[in-house]
């Protein structure tokens, strides 16, 4: 009983510390839309533009959130009458507001999601003064507990930013499963859970289970493990092409994105598995992480818009 108790305050301790940090991330910490075009209105266009505005917004106004692209910047601002809790404002690099869409070739560069306080390690730090067998057992208990909590979280639809529902081939609408304690993983920890993930080895089949249904699955499996995954929607401009597939953003690696819907292996085709996605000039290409050789690249059908569910 000591044991259990020691456990229980320190994981307390730590959700408390962990639940501090993801607050300062929420959208209470977002600008509202007049200060944030007055932010925007008070720079002149030059030909830095893109790193300065996003250097000057993380040096004065450092828990706003932004994302910088190949050839545009985008800020986030507080919207309490919108679905998702927050706006957004597309500049190109002269300054110019543009529409939140662009083409295969654009590519996120970074992402920065808000400064925040470091955990302190040392509030998780207790007394190893018991049986560590008995001090395991108990922690994946507690584990079990929490991801039987997460099982029963409700399910969040994914809306993009024109409020259309993303829906699958079949026609019902996506939905994901977010687990709140979820962290960011090390690269090697990403590729760990994929190696011991089957969701690539699912036959694909038109209409009931293609793109958008191995990427939910994913995700969802990721986050049961307190992972944090989220979803990359490809759509072109006139509907006639759309894709799903993975991110995670890793400590050490940044931005890795996977594809693990499954090529088929039939007619004889070699199954790829779970794959490493690129952007870049010649279009969407897939690397099979289990076996590098094994690597296609799909071009993009003109104008194309990139939507990111977390």
């Amino acid at each position: 009983m000591k044991a259990l108790k020691q456990i229980c305050i320190a994981f307390l301790i730590m959700i408390v510390a962990v639940s501090a940090v993801t607050a300062q991330t929420e959208n209470k910490d977002l600008p509202p839309e007049k200060e944030l075009r007055s932010f925007i209105d008070g720079i002149d266009a030059s030909d830095n533009y893109l790193s300065y505005i996003t250097e000057l917004s993380q040096t004065e106004h450092p828990t706003w959130k932004w994302d910088l692209w190949s050839d545009r910047v985008s800020f986030y601002y507080c919207d309490s009458g919108s679905s998702k809790g927050y706006g957004s404002i597309y500049l190109d690099s002269t300054g110019n507001e543009v529409a939140p869409s662009c083409s295969g070739s654009c590519k996120l560069v970074k992402s920065y999601i808000g400064e925040v306080e470091p955990i302190n390690k040392d509030v998780v730090k207790f007394e190893a003064d018991v049986d560590e067998s008995e001090i395991e057992d108990e922690e994946k208990e507690i584990v079990r507990k929490l991801q039987d909590a997460y099982e029963t979280a409700s399910a969040e639809y994914l809306i993009n930013e024109n409020g259309f529902f993303e829906g699958d081939s079949d026609g019902d609408k996506l939905k994901i499963h977010n687990n709140r304690r979820a962290l960011n993983p090390t690269y090697d920890g990403l590729m760990d859970f994929l190696e011991r993930n089957t969701i690539d080895e699912r036959e694909y089949e038109y209409p009931t289970y293609t793109c958008g249904n191995f990427a939910t699955d994913l995700h969802d499996a990721a986050e049961k493990e307190f992972i944090r995954a989220g979803i990359v929607v490809i759509r072109s401009e006139e509907n006639d092409f759309f894709h799903a597939f993975n991110m995670f953003k890793t400590v050490d690696k940044g931005y890795i994105f996977i594809d693990c819907t499954s090529d088929g292996s039939k007619d004889g085709a070699e199954d790829f598995g779970d794959c490493i996605a690129e952007f870049g000039m010649d279009g969407y290409t897939i690397t099979s992480i289990e076996n590098p050789k094994l690597t296609t690249t799909r071009e993009l059908p003109g104008e194309t818009q990139f939507s990111y569910y977390w």
